[in-house]
């Protein structure tokens, strides 16, 4: 599978396209309405990520659980707090080919917002 860039798309953008690939999918999964500003997409495959990602959610809002945390990894978090807070949890696993084209022309077609990245340290311990 290969998707053109644009020749504007500088080196560092061109790097980010599979992950964010990854995340447009899972946002997209996560069925988001218009005019919402914030997505928690936990891609780190801690419990502890997971864990997070649940309560940073504000009232309403989606997270979506991509990482891989392998076999017999368990999350703990409230379910009442869950359910009291409306979230919408899904799960995706990669990207498509039709992710990766969308973002490919995303990136190839001028001028990008800002993208926010909160990477936390210790969700790599």
């Amino acid at each position: 599978m290969v998707h053109a860039l644009g020749s504007s798309v500088n080196l560092l953008e061109a790097a980010l396209a599979e992950p964010a690939a990854v995340a447009w999918r899972a946002i997209g999964r996560g069925r988001p309405r218009p005019g919402e500003r914030v997505a928690v997409v936990e891609a780190a495959g801690t419990a502890g990520a997971v864990e997070r990602a649940l309560i940073q959610a504000r009232r309403g809002g989606r997270v979506a659980l991509v990482g891989l945390a392998g076999n017999n990894v368990k999350a703990a978090f409230g379910i009442d707090d869950a359910v009291n807070n409306d979230l919408l949890i899904s799960a995706s696993f990669a990207y498509t080919s039709a992710a990766f084209a969308e973002v490919t022309a995303l990136l190839s077609s001028g001028p990008r917002g800002k993208v926010i990245l909160d990477i936390n340290p210790e969700d790599a311990l």
